[in-house]
């Protein structure tokens, strides 16, 4: 009797531990809801021209409105980057290489928000944000 009670023991910890561990899942891309799914933009001030698809290997070198879509995450290496225009931003992540030397720059307010609106490791320079509510 005290075997069958350790064996079944022993099978209810297996399936506490292979359970879980079968169903694990790598987080690279992020499912923000319905049929979105978030894209990766990389930005780099200092490569030579503009000619970047946005790629971690090519990325743009300028920050504009337009490359900025929604349900993205942004990520900037060091350098000042100037916005174009006022980007309407919608679940965006921006994710800078280091506060002091990540700079966002735009002489009014830089972004209007519409759900959510994350930076991390960035500095905004004469840059406002509004929240339109949403």
């Amino acid at each position: 009797m005290n075997k069958i009670k350790i064996f079944a023991l022993f099978s209810i910890l297996c399936l506490f531990i292979v359970i879980p561990t079968s169903f694990a899942m790598d987080n690279d891309t992020v499912i923000v809801g319905g049929d979105t799914t978030s894209h990766d933009y990389y930005f780099d001030a200092s490569v030579e021209n503009d000619s970047g698809d946005g790629s971690q290997e090519n990325p743009y070198k300028t920050l504009t409105s337009g490359r900025i879509k929604g349900d993205s995450i942004i990520h900037l290496a060091n350098g000042r980057y100037v916005l174009d225009r006022v980007s309407y931003v919608n679940n965006v992540t921006i994710i800078g290489s280091d506060p002091e030397n990540t700079i966002i720059t735009y002489p009014t307010v830089g972004f209007q928000l519409k759900g959510t609106f994350t930076l991390n490791n960035v500095t905004l320079i004469y840059t406002g944000i509004k929240n339109n509510g949403y």
